[in-house]
């Protein structure tokens, strides 16, 4: 089944660049999210009076990739009973209770890494500590973030950062995990950039799409 997700990080260029290259995406279009004014130019989302993102808008197919792989609404709860067990065996044993990610992943899933979804390879291609910045570019504008049209999905995806994404890293994620308010087409000149222009800036190695998950995160 055809899914929509909006996804924020840094640059458009590059994003829609590397989600190109993914098995299962079925279009791209890059545009600005959650604009304070109606269909803003390129001009006035770089001055920062919109507060809209540079967004890519990801129409995908669920059965051959998914958002984050049906692991996030699962996870709080599988998580929870994890952590309970590790805790009734450090009681029995005189020792502290220590939760590593891999291990957790690997007990309930059977797998040592994270899935191969769209979410993990976003993850993969930007920093999510940083504020307002990806690469060279700044600005509120270039902040990271993911947004659906209907919010019923959103704790899945708070539930799978939580759970799958914070624990590789120290500093706290600052991704923001939104409902889609609105969503404005970016100028002709913006879609497909890296195509229309092979030697283009772009804060993100594309060729990262190639490689497997495992060698990214």
């Amino acid at each position: 089944m055809k899914q929509i997700v909006y996804l924020a990080g840094g640059c458009f260029w590059g994003m829609q660049g590397y989600f190109d290259l993914l098995q299962g995406i079925i279009s791209t279009r890059v545009g600005y999210a959650n604009s304070h004014i109606s269909n803003p130019s390129y001009q006035q989302v770089c001055s920062g009076i919109t507060n809209a993102a540079e967004v890519i808008e990801i129409v995908y197919e669920d059965t051959l990739i998914g958002l984050c792989s049906e692991i996030g609404a699962k996870s709080k709860n599988i998580q929870e009973n994890y952590e309970n067990q590790k805790k009734r065996d450090a009681v029995k044993s005189g020792t502290q209770i220590e939760v590593d990610s891999q291990e957790y992943l690997y007990n309930f899933y059977g797998i040592t890494q994270l899935p191969d979804c769209i979410l993990s390879r976003f993850f993969s291609i930007i920093n999510p500590t940083t504020l307002n910045k990806q690469g060279n570019d700044i600005g509120t504008q270039y902040r990271s973030g993911i947004y659906l049209q209907d919010s019923a999905g959103l704790q899945e995806i708070n539930d799978f950062i939580t759970n799958f994404i914070q624990p590789y890293y120290d500093c706290r994620i600052v991704v923001e995990v939104l409902e889609l308010e609105n969503f404005y087409l970016a100028e002709s000149y913006h879609q497909k950039y890296l195509e229309k222009n092979p030697n283009g800036y772009c804060h993100i190695d594309i060729s990262k799409a190639f490689q497997p998950l495992s060698l990214l995160l």
